[in-house]
């Protein structure tokens, strides 16, 4: 605590926040936010605050203090980026609705291609590209054939 009595000069420790919940990762300190309630651009800004008291602080108990900030944070910001690769993993291997009913199809090329009955219905996947449908208005090519 204090050193020498209040009359003789003392003088009392101050009470620091910071901290206060610094192994839960649960600040008590400027908007009292928790670290895993913070969005990660909050999470960002705070780590680099953190960083700049870790390398400015003058004293070293501040200097620890604002280093185990650095590395609280830096794990909460870890573990996110892990969490969003999985989900994007997750969302690659789901199958994308199928959209549409198709014809296997032989271009005047000889090329095999598919393509929706609907755009066959409307006039379009006649040919198997741009160049082909090209050639094909060009030259009056025949339509391509639905083999299935």
């Amino acid at each position: 605590m204090g050193q020498g009595a209040e009359d003789a000069g003392g003088y009392e420790i101050d009470y620091d926040p910071a901290y206060e919940g610094l192994w839960h990762a649960e600040p008590r300190w400027a908007n009292e936010t928790p670290v895993s309630q913070m969005t990660t651009q909050h999470v960002k800004n705070a780590l680099r605050v953190a960083r700049r008291h870790a390398g400015t602080s003058t004293f070293e108990c501040d200097d620890d203090k604002w280093e185990d900030w650095v590395e609280i944070l830096d794990r909460e910001l870890a573990s996110r980026s892990q969490k969003r690769k999985a989900v994007a993993a997750t969302k690659a291997k789901a199958k994308q609705p199928v959209r549409g009913a198709k014809h296997k199809m032989q271009c005047h090329c000889g090329k095999h291609y598919e393509a929706r009955k609907a755009d066959i219905k409307r006039g379009y996947g006649r040919s198997c590209s741009k160049r082909c449908a090209s050639i094909r208005r060009e030259f009056g090519r025949a339509p391509a054939k639905i083999i299935e």
